[in-house]
């Protein structure tokens, strides 16, 4: 049963960011509580007037605990997408978020604490 006049999710996959490589625009870790504009309308296959993203965003070896946050690009209502700590032995953790993006195709990724962060696209 149709419930609304929603848009129908399309499966695009690919990454958007990575913050070891230079991917997506930067090339060093998140730092603490800064925000970094992130392009994903007209970029693998996204419309440049896509409503929403579905993306997998994920901390890789945190030195410290901290949230992983997304918005709209310029919002200042954000979601928490991933909660991440420390340990001896660092790793990777991952959660996905559907997040709204503006008219200029932009999100907005934010960490509490400085991390490697990669970004990948799941769908739109």
């Amino acid at each position: 049963m149709v419930t609304g006049t929603g848009g129908e999710f399309v499966p695009v996959t690919g990454r958007l960011m990575d913050t070891s490589t230079g991917l997506g625009g930067y090339s060093t870790p998140m730092v603490a509580n800064a925000w970094r504009s992130l392009q994903v309308g007209g970029l693998l296959g996204v419309p440049a007037n896509a409503s929403a993203v579905q993306v997998t965003l994920t901390a890789v070896s945190p030195a410290a605990s901290g949230i992983i946050r997304v918005a709209p690009s310029g919002s200042t209502s954000a979601l928490s997408a991933v909660i991440f700590g420390s340990g001896p032995t660092p790793s990777s953790v991952s959660n996905t978020a559907i997040v709204p993006m503006v008219a200029n195709g932009k999100i907005s990724v934010e960490a509490t604490s400085a991390v490697r962060l990669i970004v990948d696209l799941q769908g739109v």
